[in-house]
């Protein structure tokens, strides 16, 4: 049995592969994601032990291909892999970035790329070795683009007055369980999953996109993640490939933004993993 995950801070997603399953041979699962540049291997440990195995048990996983936010430095990268190898005591592990599985899924084309999710992270991929564009200095300084950036902006534009949008204020309200102005924002900010909680405000967000006052609000936020693109691009960006659930659901604003810069858009995809799972069904 194969065992193919895409894992970033807010969701991991899993997809089992193996002759004994029915149609198409897999059975996919979603999960609490981590990142190791915050997370303990005790607390990834802990999400990877929650990991169910439909059929057999883990000791029938042979072969574990793992794409990890926060895995592009090599000791983060190890500390995934060590929980993978304690965890699957009979499987080869191979733990790549985040960025290479949709570099992956478009045949390793050389290009720029971008993954715009719970946070964002942008490379420009040579056909051998990904450089990114910008170092990353974690989701309160750089995530620009962002599920994160996105859902602290729109935070502080409802709580602070500037922005007026019932359904939006009622739907943010009904995902914390309480009304903006009673949340104890002190310990919002010392929570664990503080970066997920505020990134999931992106979804809720989606639904109202084209109401004007919500549409310049994502225009400021998408131009702003542009030019920090532009301005660290090695050369002129004529394309951009884009992954993520931002980038899909918010793919025309971007396109809007990036249009205005001459960039067009090339592969959009929300997950790699359909693709990857469909290449290794047919191998």
């Amino acid at each position: 049995m194969i065992l193919l995950a895409d894992v970033g801070a807010s969701s991991a997603k899993v997809v089992y592969l193996g002759m004994m399953f029915p149609v198409g041979r897999s059975v996919q699962m979603v999960y609490k994601g981590f990142n190791p540049t915050y997370d303990t291997e005790e607390v990834i440990y802990e999400r990877i032990s929650s990991w169910s195995t439909p059929k057999g048990s883990k000791h029938d996983v042979h072969s574990v291909i793992f794409y990890g936010a926060g895995c592009m430095q090599l000791d983060r990268a190890q500390k995934v892999s060590r929980v993978l190898k304690h965890h699957f005591t009979n499987a080869s592990v191979k733990v790549h970035s985040d960025l290479l599985a949709p570099i992956h899924t478009n045949q390793s084309e050389a290009g720029y790329y971008a993954i715009l999710g719970t946070g964002s992270v942008g490379c420009y991929f040579d056909g051998q070795s990904i450089h990114l564009l910008q170092p990353s200095l974690g989701f309160l300084i750089n995530d620009t683009g962002s599920g994160f950036h996105i859902g602290k902006v729109f935070l502080t534009h409802l709580l602070s007055g500037n922005i007026a949008h019932k359904p939006l204020t009622t739907g943010i309200q009904e995902e914390w369980g309480n009304p903006l102005q009673q949340v104890d924002w002190v310990s919002v900010e010392n929570d664990l999953i503080f970066q997920s909680s505020v990134a999931s405000i992106a979804k809720i967000i989606a639904a109202y996109q084209e109401d004007p006052s919500i549409r310049s609000v994502l225009l400021e936020c998408f131009e702003l993640w542009v030019n920090d693109l532009v301005k660290h691009g090695q050369d002129p960006i004529n394309k951009l490939h884009l992954s993520g659930s931002v980038g899909f659901h918010f793919k025309g604003v971007i396109q809007e933004v990036l249009s205005a810069k001459g960039i067009q858009i090339g592969q959009c995809i929300a997950s790699p993993m359909t693709v990857l799972e469909k290449r290794l069904n047919v191998a």
